[in-house]
């Protein structure tokens, strides 16, 4: 396989830095991408800068795995362009590693990794519109897909930009041509000679030809009946890949016509298939489902027998009747819907479809509470849904825990009232953290009210998780106001208490905002220890370094507070390197000069000189120019200065 490049050459509008490294854990990586609003229901993210003011972020995806889309964001929910499909999704694995840097002063590139030799894996977005690709093996031969730019200015400005003296040529793509015609060209391909199913849908897909991936199948234009077509034929080839890439085409089309059953049928039938390729329960579940809407609309007795069979074996029932047939997700549809109307009456029918998990496992409950509606809620525990379970899986919440994150104090007042337990066992998150959690996000007065509720409901003020972490860490980690850590202490929470690796809610504080700097002094005032040492040897002053991201500001305005409060800075870790140390290395003289000028307690523990390392860095800044922002020279001999002689 050949390591393969997107360049996206945008305008003047692209002029900025380059984008950050991604160096936060996939799982926040992954909250980060599902932030931008894709134009596709069914479009996947895959990769997006960081955007900031006068340069907007580049963003790849994908639906399926055959369409691909570039497109330009001001801000996550703010896009500016979106332009293709460009059939690159084929060079891409299921999850392709994806890489972005700048190409030029005013242009981006996405590099990824998946396509064979011979593909176009390199695609070109120029600022008039052009769209181009090249094949890693012919990179001096471009193909242009789209736009008007002259070809000659593009070819220069290209190998320009590649720093090439000769500019590559440029041919033109294969138009889409006539949708409709291409349509019809296909029909009559599936229709002609008896040749099996899946060779006639491999022929009928051929004569589509550059239509199929080069129109927009989940634009608000979408013809539905071809896209059913397209779907069907896709799905009938009999591939893995091509079934998960019917799906979306069906899904498309039932949004355009909701009413068009045999598309009904077909998704069935492609999620059928996948369950079978994947040994995916998910996608067997979503096929029951699908088979038994196609056979309510069309009723069991106008089936077809050789289908009727078929639904029967997938539903695990000797034959079809109204019962077999009757949907069971019929609420999780209406809460989506927001259709309160259609919940109730449902429910008064059929109240054992409030306890039915969706393919992916969750209860109605869960949506619900995701809508923070508490009026579909509330009518689903009256019909009898657990107000302690809001899904089959083992990585399911509490229904307490995501109402809690949501801020929503009257989900959490509903779901008390109808017996949630306050403290349930052994929990994933326990509802308390996530009240105090919500102080991040929704305030302290939200959280105050969330806690009020769940402690007066029995909760211990200090139940900890399997790591020890208690609620008031979790405060502490949310850089909740004063007023939230006075709740948790008058209510019982120990402040000295600490987790598995020895840390105590002060090292639980992020010096990200000016916020943790009162949250600091609420627990300094009721006692926090700050000389305590976690596992590594580290006090709440020394781990201030360890964070990722930290605002220099911060970390000196609250290790100023600590020092004051009787903090060593020259306590140190297992590495032997104390706070001093770090504040010097971080390059901050005004923090360093706070340290020194700190009280001696006792005899300073030996510990490495940070000196050495000081010199060194004083020497390199010497050799070169100051970079954008420092610690440069004048701060490296400032620090030393500081410090002093050996």
């Amino acid at each position: 396989m050949r390591r393969a490049a997107l360049l996206l050459l945008g305008a003047a509008l692209l002029a900025g830095p380059s984008a950050a490294a991604f160096d936060i854990g996939p799982i926040l990586e992954a909250r980060r991408l599902q932030g931008f609003s894709p134009t596709a229901p069914e479009e996947a993210i895959l990769a997006a800068g960081t955007p900031s003011p006068g340069a907007p972020a580049p963003v790849v995806s994908r639906v399926g795995r055959r369409w691909g889309y570039v497109a330009l964001y001001a801000a996550p929910t703010q896009p500016i362009a979106h332009a293709g499909p460009f059939p690159f999704g084929r060079c891409g694995e299921q999850r392709p590693e994806i890489a972005l840097t700048n190409f030029g002063a005013a242009a981006w590139r996405i590099t990824f990794r998946g396509c064979p030799d011979g593909v176009d894996a390199d695609w070109l977005l120029m600022p008039g519109g052009d769209v181009l690709s090249f094949a890693p093996a012919r990179p001096a031969a471009l193909t242009r897909w789209s736009g008007t730019t002259a070809t000659e200015a593009l070819a220069a400005e290209i190998a320009r930009r590649r720093g090439e003296a000769t500019p590559p040529t440029v041919t033109e793509a294969p138009s889409p041509g006539d949708v409709a015609a291409a349509h019809q060209a296909a029909l009559a391909a599936w229709r002609r000679g008896r040749a099996p199913e899946a060779q006639r849908a491999q022929a009928a897909l051929r004569a589509l030809g550059p239509a199929l991936d080069r129109v927009d199948w989940f634009s608000p234009a979408l013809n539905a009946a071809i896209a059913n077509d397209i779907g069907f034929w896709l799905q009938q080839t009999g591939g893995c890949a091509e079934a998960g890439d019917a799906l979306p085409l069906f899904a498309a089309a039932l949004r355009a016509e909701p009413g068009r059953i045999p598309t009904r049928l077909n998704r069935a039938d492609a999620l059928a298939q996948r369950a079978r390729c994947a040994s995916d329960a998910t996608a067997a579940r979503a096929a029951a489902e699908e088979y038994r809407l196609y056979c309510t609309a069309q009723t069991p007795a106008r089936i077809p027998g050789g289908i009727a069979r078929r639904i029967a074996a997938a539903l695990e029932v000797p034959r079809l009747d109204e019962e077999a047939c009757r949907p069971r997700l019929g609420a999780h549809r209406a809460i989506a819907a927001g259709d309160a109307a259609a919940l109730a009456a449902l429910l008064a029918d059929h109240p054992e479809d409030a306890a039915e998990a969706d393919p992916a496992g969750a209860f109605p409950l869960a949506a619900a509470i995701a809508r923070r509606d508490t009026g579909m809620a509330e009518a689903l525990l009256r019909a009898g849904a657990d107000p302690d379970r809001t899904g089959i899986s083992e990585y399911a919440y509490a229904p307490l825990v995501p109402a809690a994150w949501n801020g929503d104090v009257a989900m959490v007042r509903l779901l008390l009232a109808h017996r949630a337990k306050a403290e349930p066992y052994r929990p994933r998150v326990i509802p308390l953290h996530a009240a105090a959690q919500a102080a991040r996000q929704h305030g302290g007065a939200v959280s105050i009210a969330l806690l009020t509720l769940l402690l007066d409901a029995r909760a211990s003020p200090d139940a900890a998780d399997e790591q020890e972490r208690t609620t008031l860490m979790e405060a502490a980690g949310a850089a909740a106001p004063p007023e939230v850590i006075a709740l948790l202490l008058a209510r019982g929470a120990l402040v000295n208490r600490t987790t598995r690796d020895g840390r105590n809610a002060a090292h639980a504080v992020p010096p990200f905002s000016p916020a943790s700097l009162a949250t600091l002094e609420a627990l300094i005032a009721a006692g926090v220890n700050l000389g305590q040492q976690e596992s590594q040897g580290a006090t709440p002053l020394n781990h201030l370094f360890a964070w990722s991201g930290r605002q220099p500001e911060i970390v000196r305005g609250m290790a100023e507070r600590m020092i004051a409060a009787g903090a060593d800075p020259r306590l140190p870790d297992v590495q032997r390197r104390s706070a001093l140390f770090r504040a010097a290395l971080s390059g901050d003289a005004a923090l360093v000069a706070l340290m020194v000028a700190a009280p001696v307690h006792g005899a300073a523990p030996a510990q490495e000189d940070p000196r050495p390392l000081l010199r060194r860095r004083l020497a390199e800044a010497a050799a070169r120019p100051a970079p954008p922002g420092c610690p440069c020279e004048a701060d490296w001999q400032s620090i030393l200065d500081l410090l002093g002689p050996p």
